[in-house]
């Protein structure tokens, strides 16, 4: 008789509906997204008995007179029958479970949910089994008839097949599309395994049923069905094990003779609508039971053929055979027997028509084997040689035993960071910190869509996609799109350079014959492509080819920022199980193109490659699946683990879909996505932000808290000396930010250690600042701490601190002033030649004079340098001789680093007078280098004492005091003064020079600008001090371009001409006298001393009285005093 299908019935409400047998099979129990169960006598049955389970039901199974259930509460309950009620909770899960089956006999229930794992529970024993290795949600499993064995299928697209003994899969093959849920899924990819023996696993793919072989799990043959579309979603051995049901998508149904591996019937669903349950009738054979998505049950009768059916009968005879072997009984005797039993049985089965199974209480049968003398391979049983055996008996000779080593891991297939899988009919293309491009590929629109996070950089674009374009990236500059080779199209790349400046804004390129692209990135100025052929090629922006690079192995995936371009690919095979991937990190803009670094790319065990790219800074990043988070370390070239996104998670089927890193501030953007390893793109998904932790050891204690904290800021302040290096523009602020937080750390460790009395680690500790005055503070803590010992080795290395900061400040300097000399810019006079600027000062005496001017403003701004370094008395004054205490060997090591002497041939020359520059005033005499401080001292005891400069405005000038220390003269005041002749010159020469212009002294470009900004910087930082804020400033200072310094320099002039034009002309005459008679006379010491105490004390604002008792009527101006100061302490 052909098939017969029954008329369907309205079961359950939309959505998935599974189906199952009663053990005798006189009932068919349903189950639905409504949450009942249906127990149906037969498809006539029009009032079912209904028992609720919860909300929905996902899978239903009956043995040992049990009902089992999955539902929506995560876990797999058992009920009575039929009474339904609740008999306890098989296992539990964090998520819905998706499927799950039982054993032969009832004892086994093996389940898998959308948390990723499967849990083999012993129902009579409760004993329990975990399984993981999947990473995503589980879509089914099946247990092996011998209870050796389960397999699995999930949505990452895998496989497996699980040793249970061992809870660990022996083999893994990637053979249905991805998906990030069940509900998503295009296929259940329901597995089965033959029943009894269990020797073959047949499992379910897109146009194929494909049938391994057991333990060698190698592919023992194909079934492919014919005018048939969508996916094979579900497969179901017959109980016999000589047929095969399938069920696809589009409701086609087959049934597969698997001796003869062809379909001997099928049929397809009424309105074509997707199978999602299925079920041979248990003890007949003959029926299947079918269920579709919208909740509809129906049946299929006369499923196997009349003279299929007898075929089967004799092959359940000889495989049973094998349980007698008895050489003592009559063969021909046994023979006959059961020749007699079969034809007997298939003589009944015709006459009545019915399809029972024969019996089975036959318990002696022997194996009926072919005459070896036969030539015709017909039976000994008969004479005709058309035996009813012959022919169904194919004699299977025994396989070598081979052994098998490791089977090498299935390589990662090449992937685009940032982008969800390709088979997706809506899915992100790339997700950066740009932008997002989206795919749309349905049956009616085949599109793309780029949408940028800051709108001023460009508005969205849209494109169609008819050249099925399956790659993306995006960057400020571009919009980069990719496509395989199809056929005879080839594989193309097709840039949109939306900022160009010209009309012409998209190129495209084709690649050689059979060469494929793989994966695309876009740099600054410049495109990659990897193909295939272990190529990676570069273009310009604009579509020029430029360099192609060859690649070790196959490319996995591409990543690029600025200049950098980062390679990850294949290097060998790995151990079993694991990925061997290589880096390269190459610099490929630019002038300077090179490999900055390579070797292996480090990733979990058992896990692959998730995420690559760059941090917001540039420093390279990946992250596997895992979920572990590293960084490349700068400085040693070696990857750190900075972050787990694993440790945020709430179950195991959570996942954290990474899009960005920031290393200032420490951030890490990443998606939550629940129950799948990426997000859907509708609704849009937010994005969250995650902390860093590097994995230290102790973190629960404070000590391990403060050292992940050090090491954490250490590590993310790498990226700005890189970016320092390569001549970009780094964020002060920021850059002490990174220090401070540093700093705080380790002072936090060494207070720790010194209050666990850990000495030595405290001496390690420090050696870790980089500051002196963060080593004083040390220093003192131990002082406090009556730490004697300590306080002295902290002592000793802050003396060699000292000394490699002098050394190093010396470098600087040196380097500096051959900077100035050799690559000053053009538009100023330190890149002229002495002749060329003489030549030019002569035809233009008012440049020499701004010349002149600039000189002199840097000379104040290095005096102002020294000034600022140098230790001031408790009058706010400074001292000569580097403050009380302070010890003599420090002093010959500092001195020579805080007097900054200009090159000699860093100044044009000129006979004018007016050119020479003024000498410092308040600079230190070589002299002062020798003199003896007292002895005891602590190196740090003047550190303390930080320079008070009045930052606020431009500090006052006023007369110069010497400070004459006891048992001085006034020859020795005056002994290095020139001679009479020379000093008559030098006099002659300041005359004229006082008489072409009063010139009033005006405060340098530097002091103006940091009486302006001094405020804002003390705002920005207060936690320096006064002495690292003037550091500070003086960073912020060189930094500025020369225009804005002389700009700032003019600023300063303009600030003191009012004051000059508003003085007094009878005033300078005066001060023109008193520079006179200070020329003729010389005052004794005594009245010196006494002179200038009275003018520390009083200032402008005293009044001092002259030889003749007269007091002046103003008191003399500061440039006046400036000049009276350079003439008397004026040396060679």
């Amino acid at each position: 008789m052909p098939l017969n299908k029954q008329e369907m019935r309205l079961g359950h409400s939309e959505g998935h509906t599974d189906v199952c047998y009663e053990e005798t099979g006189n009932q068919i129990l349903t189950c639905g997204s409504d949450g009942d169960v249906r127990i149906w006598e037969s498809m006539d049955d029009d009032d079912p008995q209904s028992i609720n389970v919860g909300e929905a039901a996902f899978a239903i199974a009956m043995k040992g007179g049990k009902l089992y259930t999955a539902s929506e509460a995560n876990t797999i309950q058992a009920h009575t029958f039929p009474e339904g009620a609740a008999d306890g909770i098989v296992t539990r899960f964090t998520a819905p479970v998706t499927h799950f089956c039982l054993s032969q006999d009832g004892n086994k229930v093996l389940g898998g949910a959308s948390d990723f794992t499967m849990k083999y529970v012993d129902v009579e024993g409760s004993n329990q089994k975990t399984f993981h290795g999947h990473n995503a949600p589980i879509l089914s499993v099946a247990i092996d008839p011998k209870l050796e064995y389960i397999a699995s299928s999930s949505c990452d697209g895998t496989v497996k097949i699980w040793n249970i003994a061992d809870q660990a899969w022996e083999k893994s093959v990637s053979l249905i599309p991805k998906c990030s849920d069940a509900s998503l899924s295009k296929t259940l990819c329901r597995l089965s395994w033959k029943p009894n023996s269990g020797e073959l696993l047949a499992v379910p793919l897109e146009k194929e049923i494909q049938v391994f072989e057991r333990d060698t799990w190698d592919m023992a043959f194909t079934l492919t069905p014919t005018e048939v579309t969508g996916f094979i979603s579900i497969v179901q051995w017959s109980p016999c094990g000589q047929f095969l049901a399938s069920a696809n998508t589009d409701g086609s149904i087959c049934i597969w003779d698997v001796g003869s591996r062809e379909c001997i019937d099928r049929t397809k669903h009424n309105k074509g609508l997707s199978i999602c349950g299925l079920v041979w009738h248990p003890s007949g054979g003959n029926e299947i039971a079918y269920t579709d998505v919208m909740g509809n049950v129906g049946v299929l009768d006369n499923v196997i053929p009349a003279h299929r059916k007898k075929e089967s009968r004799v092959s359940e005879y000889k495989q049973s055979a094998d349980l007698f072997d008895d050489e003592a009984i009559d063969e021909d005797f046994l023979d006959a027997v059961t020749q007699a039993e079969v034809e007997n049985k298939l003589t009944n089965e015709d006459e009545d028509g019915d399809d029972v199974t024969p019996a089975t209480q036959h318990k002696r049968i022997m194996q009926i084997q072919d005459d070896d003398n036969s030539i015709d391979g017909s039976s000994r049983v008969g004479d005709d040689g058309a035996s009813i055996m012959s022919g169904a008996l194919d004699a299977m000779p025994p396989k070598p035993v081979v052994y098998q080593g490791p089977q090498p891991t299935p390589l990662q297939k090449p992937f685009i960071p940032g982008a969800t899988p390709v088979h997706l009919s809506s899915r992100f293309m790339k997700w950066n910190s740009v932008g997002i491009v989206r795919c749309y590929d349905t049956d009616d629109e085949s599109s793309i869509d780029v949408e940028f996070h800051d709108t001023s950089v460009h508005h969205a674009m849209h494109f169609d996609n008819q050249l099925n374009h399956t790659m993306a990236d995006l960057s400020a500059e571009a919009v980069l799109l990719a496509s395989e080779g199809q056929g005879d199209t080839a594989s193309q790349v097709i840039c949109y350079h939306f900022a160009s400046w010209d009309n012409q804004k998209d190129w495209n390129t084709s690649m050689p014959k059979g060469e494929n692209i793989k994966a695309v990135t876009l740099g600054f100025g410049w495109v990659a492509v990897a193909t295939d052929k272990r190529l990676v090629r570069l273009f310009s922006i604009g579509g020029m080819q430029r360099e192609v690079i060859a690649v070790p192995g196959p490319v996995v995936c591409l990543a690029a920022h600025g200049n950098q371009l980062l390679v990850v690919y294949h290097a060998g095979a790995g151990v079993p199980g694991e990925q061997c991937l290589g880096v390269q990190l190459l610099h490929v803009g630019g002038k300077k193109k090179q490999q900055i670094c390579g070797g292996r790319l480090p990733v979990s065990p058992k896990a692959s490659l998730a995420w690559l790219g760059f941090s917001a800074e540039g420093t390279p990043c990946a992250v596997d699946t895992e979920g572990v988070v590293r960084v490349l370390n700068r400085s040693m070239l070696t990857w750190m683990q900075i972050a787990n996104t694993k440790n945020h998670t709430k179950s195991r089927s959570d996942h954290f879909w990474v899009v960005g890193l920031n290393e200032s501030p420490q951030q890490l953007r990443c998606i939550q996505c629940k129950g799948a390893p990426f997000p859907p793109t509708l609704p849009r998904p937010a994005v969250m932000v995650l902390p860093f932790q590097i994995p230290l050891c102790d973190l629960e204690t404070e000590k391990g808290q403060i050292e992940e904290s050090y090491w954490r800021a250490d590590t993310l302040s790498r990226h700005i000396d890189y970016s320092t290096s390569q001549g970009y523009d780094e964020d002060e602020m920021n850059k002490a930010q990174a220090e401070r937080e540093k700093q705080d750390s380790i002072m936090k460790l060494f207070a720790l250690a010194c209050r666990t009395d850990r000495e030595f680690r405290a001496a390690e500790i420090c050696q870790l600042m980089t500051s002196q005055h963060a080593v004083s503070l040390a220093i003192k803590y131990a002082s406090r701490s009556r730490r004697m010992a300590l306080a002295e080795r902290l002592n000793l290395l802050a003396q060699q601190m000292m000394e490699e900061e002098m050394a190093a400040m010396e470098t600087e300097q040196e380097e500096e002033e051959e900077n100035d000399v050799y690559q000053a810019p053009p538009h100023t006079a330190r890149d002229r030649s002495t002749s060329e600027w003489s030549t030019l000062s002569r035809s233009r005496p008012a440049n020499r004079q701004a010349s002149t001017q600039d000189h002199e403003e840097e000379e104040e701004e290095e005096a102002e340098v020294e000034d600022e370094d140098q230790p001031m008395d408790e009058d706010g004054e400074y001292d000569e001789d580097g403050g009380d205490g302070e010890m003599p060997e420090m002093k010959s090591r500092q001195t020579p680093a805080l007097v900054i002497k200009p090159r000699k041939d860093m100044h044009p020359k000129s006979a004018l007078p007016s050119s020479q520059p003024r000498k410092n005033p308040f600079k230190k005499n070589s002299s002062s280098e020798s003199q003896v401080a007292c002895k005891g001292s602590s190196v740090f005891d003047n550190m303390k004492k930080t320079s008070k400069i009045k930052l606020k405005s431009p500090p006052p000038e006023k007369p110069i005091v010497v400070k004459v220390k006891k048992g001085k003269t006034q020859a020795t005041l005056f002994g290095n003064m020139k001679s009479p002749k020379q000093k008559e010159k030098d006099e002659n020469t300041k005359a004229e020079m006082d008489n072409s212009a009063a010139v009033k002294k005006a405060p340098s470009g530097f002091s103006f600008w940091l009486s302006e900004n001094q405020p804002g910087l003390a705002e920005e930082s207060p936690e320096l001090s006064e002495a690292d804020l003037v550091k500070l400033a003086m960073q912020k200072w060189r930094s500025l371009t020369p225009e804005e310094k002389k700009e700032w320099g003019a600023k300063a002039k303009e600030s003191v001409e009012p004051s000059e034009s508003d003085s007094d002309p009878k005033e300078n005459h005066n001060a023109q006298d008193t520079l006179t008679e200070g020329k003729k006379r010389k005052l004794s010491t005594d009245d010196e001393v006494k002179q200038g105490s009275e003018k520390r004390v009083k200032g402008q604002q005293g009044k001092v009285k002259n030889q003749d008792g007269v007091a002046p009527k103003k008191p003399l101006l500061s440039s006046t005093n400036s000049k009276l100061a350079g003439f008397a302490f004026k040396k060679d």
